[in-house]
């Protein structure tokens, strides 16, 4: 089942497509395809909140695990906005800007601009050295409250469609 979902995990819309037509002629049941989609889903959120959890137990008084705590509140975000689209269109997302671009259409302009935010502001914290304009640990702190936020929103998006 692992490798199933690890497959399915990556699907392009064509190859989703091939999975509708496949339950139409009886192939596979519908049914089956929609758990495999939700089991995607659900996998993917629960990710987004193990990023989520990493992050939050980072000790913020030390500047490297502020550093930390950014970079995975970002990937908390990326994994969520991955999940959307997924139960959205039914296909993954891999890239980061394909990711906040979907989010934008997903649920909001706003929401995909908590995303390039917390996208922009991991680049500063994994690839500068110095970082003189940064509180660390008040960026730290608030990438940690909107990442929390994004993943809310992605868990009421995906509970209404379900």
């Amino acid at each position: 089942m692992n490798e199933l979902l690890q497959r399915l995990s990556s699907l392009s819309g064509r190859e989703y497509s091939l999975l509708e037509a496949l339950a139409e002629v009886g192939v596979i049941e519908r049914d089956q395809v929609l758990r495999w989609v939700q089991q995607v889903v659900d996998d993917r959120l629960a990710l987004a909140e193990a990023y989520l959890e990493h992050a939050s137990a980072c000790d913020l008084r030390r500047d490297p695990e502020c550093r930390q705590a950014i970079s995975r509140a970002y990937y908390a975000a990326h994994h969520a906005g991955r999940a959307i689209a997924y139960e959205a269109h039914r296909r993954d997302v891999t890239t980061h800007e394909g990711v906040i671009a979907e989010a934008g259409q997903i649920v909001g302009s706003e929401a995909s601009a908590v995303v390039r935010e917390l996208h922009r502001l991991r680049n500063q914290v994994e690839y500068e050295l110095y970082l003189p304009w940064l509180d660390l640990r008040v960026e730290a702190e608030a990438a940690l409250t909107r990442a929390g936020e994004f993943l809310s929103t992605c868990r009421v998006f995906v509970s209404k469609r379900r």
